[in-house]
């Protein structure tokens, strides 16, 4: 997300839902320009780079739950702006990045630099909080607490009387478009949530019994969880892709029917 590839799209700009942008850049959308957000102070522009934009330092805890696993530093960058071409690499990175592991990668001036915040595939969170929409949601992001996941739409909070820390959950991704979760025996009920933006398309079922998809932290799909429930399983189904299948193989059977052109679809010669 830190990287200059990252360039507004015509997603951002007219909400048309596609891949590719005017530079072939990442699927920006509403719901990202929103989890992202509280990155920035103030209101982001999603028609510019979030690294233009972001708010340093940068902390752990804000960027794990906006998915941000990795940050690119450029020391020389900032050496220019703090006046000292000889700043210790070590003072630079506690301006930027206080609280990230070293660089795990680096190429000449940029370094690359782990989050370890960054939130697991699948969690599971006890305690919550609510907001009816994404523009009401975003905001909470900010200060919901350690642990704490924010889900839209109605219902009860979840209020946990121990330990806040969400419960990682491995997440089985055989083929595109389908996670498969198996929890351990919870002992109390959760959010189970993915990374996966909570798009139409998207459904769900929880030892096969259909459930509702759930908008954790604005960016992630997640399903509500009791204990006893052990199998999760996410799948995607792009809205209208049946439809359009539908018309495509009724589109070919009737250009067969014109090239063959049997007597019925010809109709009766005129009478003389």
């Amino acid at each position: 997300f830190l990287s200059a590839a990252l360039r507004p799209n015509t997603n951002a700009t007219y909400g048309v839902r596609s891949l590719d942008g005017y530079d072939g850049g990442l699927w920006v959308t509403t719901r990202w320009a929103l989890g992202v957000s509280p990155l920035v102070d103030g209101e982001l522009d999603a028609s510019l780079p979030l690294s233009w934009q972001v708010s340093l330092p940068l902390e752990p805890a804000e960027a794990g739950r906006a998915g941000i696993g990795y940050a690119v530093v450029d020391l020389a960058q900032f050496r220019t702006l703090a006046g000292d071409p000889d700043q210790p690499e070590g003072q630079v990175l506690d301006a930027v990045v206080p609280g990230w592991g070293p660089p795990v990668a680096r190429h000449d001036a940029l370094v690359l630099v782990p989050n370890p915040a960054r939130r697991a595939d699948g969690t599971v969170a006890f305690a919550t909080v609510r907001a009816p929409d994404p523009d009401s949601a975003a905001p909470q992001l900010r200060t919901p607490g350690p642990g704490v996941a924010v889900v839209e739409g109605d219902g009860d909070a979840l209020v946990s009387p121990e330990s806040c820390e969400p419960l990682d959950i491995e997440i089985d991704r055989a083929r595109p478009g389908r996670a498969v979760a198996t929890l351990p025996d919870l002992s109390r009920p959760g959010v189970l949530s993915i990374t996966a933006q909570p798009l139409p398309g998207w459904e769900v079922t929880v030892d096969g019994e259909a459930r509702e998809v759930l908008a954790v932290d604005v960016l992630r799909a997640g399903v509500a969880v009791e204990p006893g429930d052990q199998v999760v399983e996410f799948r995607y189904r792009q809205p209208g892709l049946r439809l359009a299948g539908l018309l495509m193989v009724a589109g070919l059977v009737v250009t067969a029917l014109c090239l063959l052109e049997p007597r019925w679809l010809r109709g009766s010669p005129p009478a003389r």
